[in-house]
């Protein structure tokens, strides 16, 4: 990271393919995960990706992702109090993956 000149990593939580969800950026801290005008105020969270365990390109999140969203979320929301997830592609113009994360939580619950 440091040879682009960041500090760290700009996402609060990171989770990976299997599941496991690993701290970032410090809270106490602003992201850098969105759009400068996004970051204040917001938890960045970022899924690992583009390749499934198997190896496979997929550009949505896996069962398990999804499953320790809904796990994190249950926990920051006490926290933090009613959160309204937002998609990198409803903040930024940049080139990532771009699903709706949104209605791949909502139908996945149900």
């Amino acid at each position: 990271m440091e040879e682009r000149g960041w500090s760290d990593v700009g996402y609060h939580y990171v989770i990976r393919l299997n599941g496991t969800i690993e701290e970032g950026r410090p809270l106490h801290r602003i992201g850098a995960h969105a759009g400068k005008r996004h970051n204040s105020g917001s938890i960045g969270i970022c899924f690992e990706g583009g390749l499934t365990p198997a190896g496979e390109k997929w550009d949505e999140p896996l069962k398990a992702q999804l499953i320790a969203l809904g796990k994190l979320l249950q926990m920051i929301q006490p926290v933090y109090g009613i959160l309204r997830i937002r998609g990198h592609y409803e903040v930024s113009t940049k080139s990532c993956p771009n699903f709706n994360i949104k209605h791949l939580y909502i139908l996945w619950k149900h």
